[in-house]
């Protein structure tokens, strides 16, 4: 019997999906195919995605992790484990300081922190420290963007100021991902492959952000292995004509900073992005020299690019407009 042609769909079961969780449901795929893409994927998913952290701290009246603090409940120790759970989205690639200054008696809650622009504290309502009443709690807070989980030794930098306590720091933004392989029906066949992807994140990004953004990781990789003669650029959707602009901007694979700075300005289509020249990204708030490249290499993947800036004519001079009114005046005598 010969298999019909497959159509593989990928659908998001809304009823449970959340900005922390999403089940994704990918079906019909040929026998064994279900492993070898959830097993790929949620290796990824746990090791590769970019996120934001803690890196070092500096805590005024202390200079070790094993100190303590006049009128504060918890140690030095304590608080670090505190700090350890607030997790964040960062915006910049630049390393971000945060500040925690409170002079009351208390709970103190990482909605405490102040920000920068740049930062923004995913779970506000994380417990720090209490404080007597009368005491101080006052601190920097270093904040940087990697992947994985990176030991306080692989944090410090030179330079760094005498007091500063490098922390550990997980910067993965995905909690947990489960996946589950069971058979799918097609015609009368069963035996094909049913994939149940799903995401858990600390909220700093969308499941689906992750999903594209590991996807993109993986494409990545396996063009290395094609000869060079014959790479190409990724194929677009059908209907590239036209259908891809009107595509989420999620089918680029971008970057998550990237991805966040065009949502900011309801940027969420690629036709809208490519109705917009250079120079109108980068006024954007957190879109830099380094996300602008990473655009333009994306949307030349499917034979695509950003509006052009034309040059504005260039004026005149006084002295050829003079010149031309002399021969004007020579042609009438």
């Amino acid at each position: 019997m010969n298999k019909p042609e497959l159509e593989t769909k990928v659908v998001l079961d809304e009823k449970t999906a959340n900005d922390r969780y999403g089940r994704f449901i990918v079906e019909p795929l040929d026998r064994g195919y279900g492993q070898t893409m959830g097993n790929a994927l949620r290796r990824v998913l746990l090791s590769s995605i970019p996120g934001a952290a803690i890196t070092a701290v500096r805590i005024k009246g202390a200079t070790n992790e094993f100190a303590t603090l006049t009128g504060v409940k918890e140690d030095v120790v304590h608080i670090l484990m505190n700090l350890k759970s607030v997790r964040l989205k960062c915006f910049s690639d630049e390393r971000q300081i945060l500040r925690l200054k409170v002079k009351k008696g208390g709970e103190v809650f990482a909605r405490d922190i102040e920000t920068t622009e740049s930062v923004e504290i995913v779970n506000p309502d994380v417990y720090i420290a209490t404080l007597s009443p009368g005491a101080e709690l006052d601190m920097e807070m270093e904040v940087n963007t990697g992947m994985g989980y990176v030991l306080a030794a692989d944090n410090k930098y030179p330079g760094a100021p005498a007091t500063t306590i490098f922390v550990d720091s997980l910067f993965s933004p995905i909690v947990r991902v489960n996946y589950e392989v069971t058979n799918t029906r097609v015609g009368q066949i069963t035996d094909y492959d049913k994939l149940s992807l799903e995401i858990f994140t600390d909220g700093s990004v969308s499941p689906r952000q992750a999903l594209v953004y590991s996807v993109q990781k993986l494409l990545d990789l396996f063009k290395i292995l094609l000869p060079e003669k014959n790479e190409q650029p990724a194929a677009a959707p059908s209907g590239v004509n036209g259908d891809i602009l009107q595509q989420p901007i999620d089918i680029l694979g971008l970057p998550i900073r990237a991805w966040n700075a065009l949502k900011a300005h309801k940027i969420n289509q690629v036709g809208e992005l490519i109705a917009l020249s250079e120079d109108e990204l980068l006024v954007m708030k957190n879109f830099g020299e380094k996300s602008m490249e990473t655009v333009k290499k994306k949307l030349a993947e499917y034979n695509l690019s950003l509006k052009s800036t034309e040059p504005a004519p260039a004026p005149e001079k006084k002295e050829e407009k003079k010149n031309s009114k002399k021969t004007k005046s020579k042609n009438k005598d």
